[in-house]
C-alpha cells in the first residue's frame, strides 16, 4: 500500500484485514496493534497521523535480536535495495530513504535485543506531535476550566 497518500481509513482497514488486531486508539493521532500475525518477529505496531488522518509514522517493535535484525534488514535490501549504515557496532541501524521522501530505518538495542522497524515521513511526524500536543494542551486547558467551575 503506498503510504504517502493512504488515509488513516483505508490503512487500518489494510492492517486489520492482514490479520493484526487493534489493541489501542487515540484517533485521530494514534493506533497500537497486535502485529504477531504481520511480520517474523514482531509484537507491536504503533502507527501515528496527522489530524487529518495522512500517515506520518509505523513503528515495530520486535523481539529476537541478531536473527530477527538479520532477516529484516536482508528483507527490506531485497525489496528497497542496499541500506546505508549508521549505527554503531553495539546498536546496529539501517536506513533506506525513498524518493518519496519516506525514511525506513531498522535498529538493534543491544544486549536486550530488542529491533524496531521504522517507516517515518519526517514533515508529517513533526506535524502530528505538534497537533497532538495542541489537542493535549487544549484538553488540558478545557478541564482546568471546568473544574474552577
Amino acid at each position: 500500500m503506498p503510504l504517502a497518500c493512504t488515509h488513516q481509513s483505508a490503512l487500518h482497514a489494510a492492517i486489520e484485514d492482514q490479520g493484526a488486531n487493534l489493541l489501542y486508539s487515540d484517533l485521530p493521532f494514534h493506533q497500537r496493534y497486535d502485529a504477531t500475525a504481520l511480520l517474523d518477529g514482531a509484537e507491536h505496531l504503533v502507527v501515528e497521523y496527522t489530524a487529518g488522518g495522512q500517515f506520518a509514522s509505523a513503528k515495530y517493535s520486535m523481539n529476537g535480536g541478531r536473527p530477527t535484525f538479520t532477516y529484516t534488514r536482508d528483507l527490506l535490501a531485497s525489496r528497497y535495495g542496499d541500506p546505508v549504515a549508521v549505527g554503531s557496532l553495539g546498536s546496529p541501524k539501517y536506513e533506506w530513504n525513498l524518493s518519496d521522501g519516506l525514511s525506513i530505518s531498522l535498529t538493534e538495542a543491544w544486549p536486550a535485543g530488542r529491533v524496531s522497524l521504522q517507516y517515518l515521513y519526517p514533515d508529517r511526524y513533526r506535524t502530528a506531535l505538534r497537533q497532538a500536543g495542541e489537542e493535549d494542551h487544549r484538553e488540558m486547558s478545557s478541564s482546568q476550566s471546568a473544574s474552577i467551575y
